[in-house]
C-alpha cells in the first residue's frame, strides 16, 4: 500500500513517535542485552512471545512493548516509525505472527507502519494518518476519546509531547507511575498516547492493563520499568527533569542527580542544585542547600510518580 503523507503530518509523526534517543542511563538499544535492577542484579533483556524474542526484531523498547500489546489484544493497532534497514525483518515478523502490516515512506529513511490483528484495520489506520485525519486515527488506535479531543484541541499550541503535561487537570502532584509518558523521548514508557491529563481514568485503565502484560511476560523488565518511571519530575516549558536519588523533607525534594533528556539551559542549573523547594502549585525554587539558585513560575509542574 503506497500513500503519500503530507509534510505537516510527517512533522507531527516525527514529533510524537520517533524517540529522541539521548545519552541516558535509561535508554534502550538492541545492543543492550542486559538490564540492571535496583539491587544490582542483572537479567537478560528479552520479551519472548511464541518462542521469539521481540528485541531481535524491534530496535526500541517502546516498539517491542507496543507490538506485545497488539499481540495480547491490549491495543488494536500499533503505530510505529521504522528505520528502513529494519523494515523487512519487522514485516516478516508480522507475517509469521499473523498480524496485519501496512507501511509507507515518510519521504526519507523512515517508514510509518501500522501493526494490527487484521490487515483491514492496519490499512485503515495508515490511510487516516496519510490524510491527516487525527480523530479517526486516534479512534482506530484505541486511544480514549477524551485524549483524542485534547490532542486535537492543542496540537497547534504545543511544541513537544511534554508540554501536554502542563495542560489538563491535576488533583495533586502524586501520580501512578504507569501514567508517566514523559520519558518516552528516552524510549521508556508504558503508555503509547498522550493522556488528556494525569488524572485520566481511561488512560490509567489502559496503562495498568499494559503493565500487567509486561509483568506476565517479563517480571524483571516490569520491575525495571517501575524503577525508572517512578520518582519526582520537574516539568516546565523548557523541558523534563527526572530527579534521581531523592528524599523528601517537608516541602523540599532533595536529589543526587537530575537526568538530562535533551539539551536545555536549565540542565546546568539543576546540576548545580541539590533540592527543589515546593513554594506553591506552580511555583518552584531550585536550591543549593538553602540558597535559591533559580525560580520557576507559572508554566511548571512538580510530579511525583509512585
Amino acid at each position: 500500500m503506497c500513500l503519500m503523507i503530507p509534510p505537516i503530518v510527517v512533522m507531527l509523526l516525527m514529533l510524537h513517535l520517533l524517540p529522541e534517543i539521548q545519552d541516558s542511563s535509561i535508554c534502550f538499544l538492541t545492543s543492550k542485552s542486559w538490564i540492571t535492577l535496583s539491587n544490582t542484579t542483572q537479567v537478560p533483556l528479552q520479551i519472548v512471545y511464541r518462542h521469539q524474542n521481540l528485541f531481535h526484531y524491534f530496535p526500541a523498547l517502546t516498539q517491542a512493548l507496543e507490538s506485545l500489546f497488539v499481540l495480547e489484544g491490549i491495543k488494536p493497532v500499533s503505530q510505529q516509525l521504522i528505520h528502513e534497514p529494519d523494515l523487512h525483518q519487522i514485516k516478516g515478523f508480522c507475517q509469521n505472527m499473523g498480524l496485519g502490516f501496512a507501511s509507507t515512506s515518510t519521504g526519507g529513511s523512515w517508514h510509518l507502519a501500522m501493526l494490527s490483528h487484521n490487515q483491514e484495520t492496519a490499512d485503515h489506520a495508515l490511510f487516516y494518518a496519510a490524510i491527516g485525519n487525527h480523530q479517526r486515527l486516534g479512534e482506530t488506535l484505541g486511544y480514549p476519546p477524551c485524549c483524542v479531543r485534547n490532542y486535537l484541541g492543542n496540537v497547534k499550541k504545543v511544541a513537544s509531547e511534554a508540554e501536554y503535561g502542563l495542560l489538563g487537570s491535576l488533583r495533586n502532584h502524586e501520580v501512578p507511575f504507569v501514567m508517566n509518558y514523559l520519558l518516552r523521548s528516552a524510549d521508556v514508557s508504558i503508555l503509547s498516547h498522550i493522556p488528556c491529563s494525569f488524572d485520566c481514568s481511561s488512560s490509567l485503565h489502559l496503562a495498568e492493563k499494559a503493565y500487567a502484560c509486561v509483568q506476565k511476560h517479563h517480571p524483571q523488565l516490569a520491575q525495571y520499568l517501575k524503577q525508572h518511571l517512578s520518582g519526582p519530575i520537574v516539568l516546565h516549558d523548557q523541558g523534563v527533569h527526572p530527579l534521581r536519588g531523592y528524599s523528601r523533607v517537608d516541602d523540599r525534594i532533595y536529589y543526587t542527580n537530575a537526568e538530562q533528556l535533551k539539551e536545555s539551559a536549565m540542565n546546568a542549573v539543576f546540576s548545580r542544585c541539590d533540592n527543589v523547594h515546593l513554594v506553591g502549585k506552580n511555583h518552584l525554587q531550585l536550591c543549593q542547600k538553602n540558597h535559591v539558585v533559580d525560580e520557576l513560575k507559572d508554566n511548571v509542574r512538580f510530579l511525583l510518580f509512585s
